[in-house]
């Protein structure tokens, strides 16, 4: 009976000691081998429980229950798992918005670049049409005189004498068409008829009913390339711009095609100079329009008054801790909303946001 006692408790101990070895619990593995060495092994085979060993089945739970635990507590820690979750999810989204901003830099300067080569080319195009032109008046006119004399010489030279001229005037030479100045055809355009506001309130703080608002005005081109060709997650940034003196920096964020059929402007936080001395989380309620660009009366597309404190989370309206924070609220409608009136205008599309700063 006391051999097989000892030869369960011989294998109980070696599986505890393999299970502490495997997890690296270092402190835990003297104890036992400390148990284990009071079995002893006789030359002849036979298992003898020594006088002092005294190895209760509690004892050898408690020794694998306290092993364990102490390897595990931290990995099976579900706060401490959230928290690192939420770690990783946090420099994620940092790298994501950086890369995003990275890119529409980019973006930005390609469009210029693409507009500066256009406008460039039509001018050196006016140029030329303006120097042929030149060329073909100049030839004409050459073969004018010439055409004259020979009918002075005509008169008082014998009919033997007439010689047939190697080239005349004809009307068909002429080359018709438009004289081109050689300006920008952009600067040429009727003024858009909510020109006067935006001069007027771009990027202000003025009075609307009584209360300080704060408008910004945000033209979007090339938008028939956009809401044809881009896919459905790919967006437009605006500038960054600050709300008031010393105040929040923010941003509109444009999806012509978010799920092939909808277009979507959301409003976010980004990082400025003075985020340090503001209160957080940004509280300001605001607004966005899609502006009509039709005469007056305007049909605008409105949001509702957007309150962060009841809207999102708290991640969307805190600081900002590196660049921009995700975007939550903003104004979304079907892409067909845009061919019922005008909202594109020369191929532009005019986006307003408004701070309600009272």
């Amino acid at each position: 009976m006391k051999n097989i006692e000892a030869s369960c408790y011989v294998f109980i101990l070696n599986s505890i000691l393999t299970f502490t070895i495997a997890l690296g619990n270092t402190s835990s593995m003297g104890h036992i081998r400390a148990q284990l060495d009071d079995v002893k092994i006789t030359s002849g085979g036979d298992n003898q429980v020594a006088a002092y060993c005294r190895i209760s089945s509690k004892e050898l739970l408690a020794t694998a229950e306290s092993t364990a635990r102490a390897i595990l507590q931290g990995i099976c820690n579900p706060r401490e798992i959230e928290d690192r979750l939420h770690n990783i999810e946090s420099q994620m989204a940092d790298q994501l918005n950086v890369i995003k901003t990275m890119i529409l830099n980019i973006e930005d300067k390609l469009a210029q670049q693409d507009s500066q080569y256009r406008r460039a080319n039509r001018k050196l195009h006016g140029a030329v049409a303006e120097l042929s032109e030149s060329v073909q008046y100049c030839t004409n006119l050459h073969s004018s005189a010439s055409n004259s004399n020979y009918v002075e010489t005509s008169q008082t030279t014998p009919t033997h004498l007439k010689q047939t001229p190697s080239s005349t005037f004809s009307n068909s030479a002429i080359t018709g068409g438009v004289k081109s100045t050689g300006a920008d055809p952009d600067e040429e355009d009727m003024l858009n008829p909510r020109q006067e506001e935006i001069d007027r309130f771009n990027s202000s703080i003025h009075i609307e009913n009584g209360k300080r608002v704060f408008s910004y005005f945000w033209k979007v081109g090339d938008m028939e390339y956009k809401l044809k060709s881009w896919g459905p997650r790919r967006s437009l940034r605006s500038p960054s711009f600050y709300i008031f003196e010393y105040g929040y920096m923010m941003y509109i964020r444009l999806f012509p095609r978010q799920n092939g059929q909808n277009v979507y402007a959301h409003v976010g936080l980004t990082k400025g100079d003075y985020d340090e001395a503001l209160e957080w989380p940004f509280i300001l309620k605001h607004r966005v329009s899609v502006l009509d660009q039709a005469s007056p009366p305007f049909q605008d597309i409105v949001s509702r008054v957007w309150d962060p404190k009841i809207l999102c989370s708290g991640w969307n309206w805190k600081r900002p801790a590196t660049s921009d924070n995700h975007e939550c609220v903003g104004l979304g409608f079907p892409t067909e909303d845009l061919r019922g009136q005008h909202f594109l205008r020369d191929d532009f599309l005019l986006i307003k946001l408004t701070v309600y700063l009272d």
